[in-house]
């Protein structure tokens, strides 16, 4: 009797931990969904009402937003390139990140229409990653389920 719960125990134990990798896999994904978001949010701001960044960040944080990009908005220190720059570095991949460090750190400092053309890039560039994400999400979940459940299978034969 004491083998069998010792056999299932395992056997959920397994189960549970390949959801819990599966859900910061999806969390990841979320996280980049919401920095892609935030930039289409400063771009059609920028376009549609030409605000200054510190109107547009402090509207974009009265809506209920992604803790992720409210926590870096409030507390990270420096100008609004630093803050995006942060989201940046713990969102995407090291080529993305290359490619929109340029974006962050001329945030602000560029007339509208330059502006407005490094925002359409790092829109651009952030399309890719959630491409790529999306798709190495899915299959990341699905390995997950599948090894989680295998191993804690065969742990619960050599326990049995």
């Amino acid at each position: 009797m004491i083998r069998l719960v010792a056999v299932s125990t395992t056997v959920i134990s397994g189960v549970f931990m390949g959801e819990a990798l599966r859900k910061a896999e999806r969390d990841t994904l979320k996280e980049a969904e919401a920095l892609y978001e935030l930039i289409a949010f400063i771009k059609r701001e920028i376009e549609q009402r030409s605000l200054p960044l510190g109107v547009i960040f402090s509207s974009y944080l009265s809506e209920k937003r992604h803790p992720l990009i409210e926590n870096a908005l409030r507390f990270v220190r420096g100008s609004y390139g630093d803050k995006i720059l942060f989201m940046i570095r713990t969102v995407c991949s090291e080529k993305t990140c290359s490619e929109l460090e340029a974006f962050a750190h001329t945030l602000g400092a560029l007339d509208r229409d330059s502006q407005k053309e490094a925002l359409k890039k790092a829109l651009l560039s952030m399309e890719k990653e959630l491409t790529d994400r999306r798709a190495e999400c899915s299959s990341k979940c699905r390995l997950y389920s599948s090894l989680s459940l295998l191993v804690s299978c065969i742990v619960a034969v050599l326990l049995y």
